[in-house]
């Protein structure tokens, strides 16, 4: 009986032990797991802080009471996360600073060979990605421009108002190489037409002057007189017309 009791006092002891010891290891380990996630947080906001970073859960580790071999395991899977989380934050914010720094191998102990693998295979996707964004984007700001600047020429073609080429020129950075090529074929076809438009009035108001009759079956000839009269005869008559007294203006 008292054997019995014994034994069973002893058993006791042994799983109160071992609660209490695995109770100690649990704590342990989750307090080094919320280190852990706190420089997790502090190297992905700011990339610098890593070396210290890394220094300060070394420490915790060897502060832990881990013997030598757990101890070096535990700073191997740690590290390897944090550098993870470091340099997959980059890849978020800078793709290709995310790569410079993969290839300068600074991250390569800490990385292993197939977490460096896929953080490069990521970086280069993510590369890409910013690329195809940056090409639609500015093709959107190329065609808005490109819009209103054509907007521009044709009133130009059309005789309302002048078209500066040096804006042309100005934005010929902003703009796509084919929309620039087709603004400046655009121009320079409506200087050429201004050009004709402008020699045909002013072969009509030499007729006009000389008493000559323009010939209506020529289409060039009429529209040329259409131009000549809205450039100098309808400015002066409206302008002989406002000089009346307002009853003899008309409607």
């Amino acid at each position: 009986m008292a054997g019995s009791l014994v034994a069973e006092a002893n058993d006791f002891s042994f799983q109160a032990l071992r609660w209490e010891t695995e109770t100690r290891t649990n704590l342990r380990n989750q307090t080094l797991t919320d280190t852990l996630a706190n420089y997790q947080n502090l190297v992905s906001d700011n990339l610098s802080s890593y070396a210290s970073a890394k220094k300060d859960v070394h420490g915790a580790i060897d502060a832990s009471g881990f013997d030598i071999t757990q101890a070096g395991a535990m700073k191997q899977k740690f590290t390897q996360t944090l550098a993870r989380s470091a340099i997959y934050a980059e890849i978020h914010r800078n793709p290709a600073n995310a790569k410079a720094l993969i290839d300068s191998g600074v991250f390569d102990a800490d990385l292993g060979a197939d977490a460096r693998l896929a953080a490069v295979i990521d970086a280069e996707q993510g590369i890409r990605q910013r690329d195809n964004e940056f090409k639609v984007q500015r093709s959107a700001e190329s065609n808005a421009l490109a819009s209103s600047l054509a907007v521009s020429v044709n009133r130009y073609r059309n005789g309302q108002g002048e078209f500066d080429q040096g804006l042309l020129e100005q934005s010929r950075e902003k703009l796509q190489p084919d929309d620039f090529n087709r603004l400046q074929i655009a121009f320079d076809d409506a200087r050429a037409f201004r050009t004709n438009a402008q020699a045909g009035v002013l072969s009509v108001a030499a007729k006009i002057e000389a008493g000559l009759h323009v010939d209506p079956g020529n289409a060039k000839e009429r529209r040329a007189y259409d131009d000549y009269f809205a450039t100098s005869v309808a400015p002066r008559l409206k302008a002989e017309v406002s000089k009346l007294p307002q009853e003899e203006q008309g409607p």
